[in-house]
């Protein structure tokens, strides 16, 4: 997990998000939400990324500093704006020493179509700072259809979008089945949404994971 980073083409704002590596071909592919890649439902790409994992306030790129090249969401985000669908992936770049990102930190494997109630670790950056949270709960689905996402009782704010919800999470290697991330930082700060991971899921990470 780490801090991924980014700039809005039109409002010329910096952006902070929380991003996860996740397994691909070449061994370079981040997870966040949609909304850290573009804005929902205007098809504005952002630009300029910048992954640092395991950035903290003692080391802020402990691992190097990966530059995006490739981000992508899906349509129903991208173009409609549909909450249900806010995540993507960012591909980047080797570090300045040559290193791809897997090889470096390890990856996180992906998990799709799991249950709505499950245990879950979540992870991510408090907001701005450089200070890392870990929460564990128990899923639920938020609303009936056709709402499809998933709530978790985890109290982040804002600004920790992108964080991972892990499956299997080993403490001692620090990765596991990524089954969702931070999306929705809702109006009642006690928990947080994600989309629920399904075949859609997959097949954007199965593009994604071949660049």
């Amino acid at each position: 997990m780490g801090r991924l980073e980014f700039d809005d083409p039109v409002t010329h704002e910096h952006g902070l998000c929380t991003g996860a590596v996740v397994k691909s071909n070449n061994r370079n592919l981040v997870i966040t939400a949609g909304h850290c890649m573009s804005k929902g439902g205007e098809s504005r790409k952002y630009e300029n990324f910048k992954f640092r994992p395991g950035a903290s306030k003692d080391e802020p790129a402990p691992f190097g500093v990966f530059e995006g090249f490739r981000a992508n969401s899906v349509k129903q985000w991208g173009v409609e704006g549909d909450p249900r669908y806010d995540f993507g992936f960012v591909n980047v770049k080797p570090n300045q020493q040559g290193r791809r990102l897997g090889d470096v930190v390890g990856e996180n494997g992906i998990a799709i179509n799991e249950s709505y109630a499950a245990p879950r670790t979540v992870i991510s950056y408090l907001g701005p700072l450089l200070t890392q949270k870990e929460c564990f709960g128990e899923t639920r689905i938020f609303l009936p259809p056709p709402e499809s996402r998933v709530r978790i009782d985890c109290d982040y704010p804002r600004g920790s979008s992108g964080g991972p919800w892990l499956k299997d999470y080993d403490a001692s290697t620090r990765l596991g089945l990524i089954n969702g991330v931070l999306s929705h930082i809702v109006h009642d700060p006690t928990y947080n949404l994600s989309p629920y991971f399904d075949d859609g899921v997959w097949a954007q990470y199965q593009r994604s994971a071949t660049y």
